[in-house]
């Protein structure tokens, strides 16, 4: 199961601050609360102003777990600290099918990674098209094709991931696509391991 989510600084609390906080404090307290199988954070470096910061990427093995484990006691903390640093009413999730196309790393070697945000009539097809075409010649080449959780919705139908900077062609047929660069981080694996036994 694999969900996305746009997050958004509170008032007051700048975009840089936000993804420090959300890095060295947040993150690891994440861990220790949640059985997650996968928890990367894509921090907005370049683009245009989509009104986030950060596209938070969570897998676990079942969904309704994380969603009991927020009922009981981790709920108040992790919402408690979520004040300290994040906008929680602007928070944009959707769940996530993913097709990965090309073999390669999600970033290089810099961290960096590129996010195409799809919208328009037929989406998810073009997206995947689109996707496939890429990765004939790029590394790292993946397609999120997006089902909103909330409204307002998360800003894309589907997301095109790529590693490192790339250009990607303009879309065609009404379709828009918005590109950033973002400094991709992820939580280990052993990290991961490690929540999921206490």
């Amino acid at each position: 199961m694999r969900s996305l989510c746009t997050l958004v600084h509170k008032p007051g609390f700048g975009r840089a601050a936000f993804q420090h906080y959300y890095e060295q404090h947040h993150a690891p307290l994440a861990c220790t609360l949640f059985p997650f199988a996968a928890y990367r954070r894509n921090h907005v470096l370049e683009g245009p102003d989509l009104g986030f910061d950060t596209i938070s990427e969570f897998e676990a093995a079942d969904l309704a777990v994380i969603g009991q484990v927020l009922a009981g006691e981790a709920g108040p903390i992790i919402a408690a600290d979520e004040a300290r640093f994040l906008d929680a009413a602007r928070n944009r999730p959707a769940g996530a099918q993913q097709h990965v196309l090309s073999a390669g790393d999600r970033a290089d070697a810099a961290g960096l990674r590129t996010a195409v945000l799809v919208q328009g009539e037929g989406a998810a097809a073009a997206a995947l098209a689109c996707a496939r075409d890429l990765a004939q010649g790029h590394a790292g080449v993946s397609v999120d094709l997006l089902t909103a959780w909330s409204e307002p919705a998360f800003p894309a139908q589907a997301v095109i991931w790529l590693e490192g900077r790339a250009d990607i062609p303009a879309l065609t047929g009404g379709l828009t696509g918005t590109t950033l660069i973002l400094r991709h981080c992820a939580t280990p694996d052993s990290e991961l391991v490690a929540s999921q036994c206490r």
